[in-house]
């Protein structure tokens, strides 16, 4: 087994794997709503007047994706060269608590 060096630590390196590092990246888009209901996202607003029961994540509630979202968030990767996925899912249980 081949080693490689890194600083003053000797790691070794197995031919069987292939090291893939990737990034997850948060961005904030300039909409006017949410990413899955129609709440304004104003700056500055008092507590609490922008939820509704999607966003409370209400039993029952179906979450809509943000149509103008998922153009910015297309049209941002295209500008940095990336790879945009023809279909993306999100399963229930990651988006509401």
């Amino acid at each position: 087994m081949a080693h490689q060096e890194s600083g003053s630590l000797t790691m070794p390196i197995d031919p069987q794997y292939e090291t893939v590092i990737g990034l997850e990246v948060h961005s904030q888009l300039r909409t006017k709503s949410k990413i899955f209901c129609g709440c304004p996202n104003k700056f500055g607003a008092e507590a609490n007047t922008q939820i509704c029961p999607v966003c409370a994540g209400f039993p029952g509630v179906l979450p809509v994706m943000n149509r103008e979202m998922v153009n910015m968030a297309i049209k941002t990767g295209l500008a940095i060269n990336g790879q945009i996925r023809k279909l993306s899912v999100f399963p229930e249980e990651l988006l509401l608590p």
